[in-house]
């Protein structure tokens, strides 16, 4: 039996190619029917480039799909709050919008969440996760610790890059334990990395941390639906 995780907020650690859209489903029925041939020509293997040629490469399920139930997007730095005022909310947004996209699960707004912080005022830091998601009427919590979001020089000073890195996991409200992953109370590991842009002044920041943002949402998303990656020329 899988260990039960208790959701609590307080023991988390601080700061510190060329390609084009998959084939998709046509694909997969392409890849079907080659390996349909192989059998019929006497068991002859078709080699793994010409499936992946014509079919692209495969789905990548989901690890973890949440009940249909409301789910509270909850994203912090329980040790550092400032990064959540800078970082939290931007990536928040985008990781919503695209959970609501692919139907992951009914999201609780925003809004719910600002107005819990605004009236338990000082009580709202010591609330645990499955409290707040009672508080906005979530039944489950995606609870995101973000570790890092930085924009970092490299190279003399010449070259910038991005770096994020958080912690993921799912709390049920009603059990007030981690739902997933199973016996790991830190979370599933996300992490992220910008491409190295030239350096202006700091005029790349803003892009940068945006990217980061997008990327951070896009990693976490996929964690909880079946997506198809890139299809790459060979």
């Amino acid at each position: 039996m899988s260990q039960r995780i208790p959701a609590d907020r307080s023991d988390h650690q601080g700061p510190a190619r060329r390609s084009t859209t998959a084939p998709g489903r046509g694909g997969m029925l392409a890849a079907i029917v080659l390996l349909a041939i192989g059998s019929l020509l006497g068991g002859c293997e078709i080699p793994a480039t010409i499936v992946y040629k014509v079919a692209g490469p495969l789905p990548v399920p989901a690890k973890y799909k949440p009940p249909m139930q409301p789910m509270l997007v909850l994203i912090e730095n329980y040790a550092n709050p400032a990064v959540t005022q800078m970082d939290a909310e931007p990536v928040a947004m985008r990781l919503i919008e695209q959970l609501r996209e692919h139907a992951v699960a009914p999201m609780v707004g925003m809004e719910e969440l600002s107005n819990v912080r605004r009236t338990r005022g000082e009580s709202y830091r010591s609330m645990k996760v499955y409290e707040i998601g009672q508080a906005v009427g979530a039944k489950q919590v995606l609870y995101v610790e973000l570790i890092e979001c930085d924009v970092m020089i490299e190279s003399g000073g010449e070259l910038m890059r991005g770096t994020g890195r958080a912690r993921v996991r799912m709390v049920d409200v009603a059990g007030g334990v981690t739902s997933w992953p199973d016996g790991a109370s830190a979370g599933e590991p996300v992490e992220v990395r910008t491409p190295l842009l030239q350096a202006r002044n700091g005029a790349d920041e803003p892009l940068l941390r945006a990217m980061i943002h997008a990327s951070l949402a896009d990693r976490i998303a996929k964690l909880f639906y079946s997506w198809q990656p890139e299809y790459e020329s060979q």
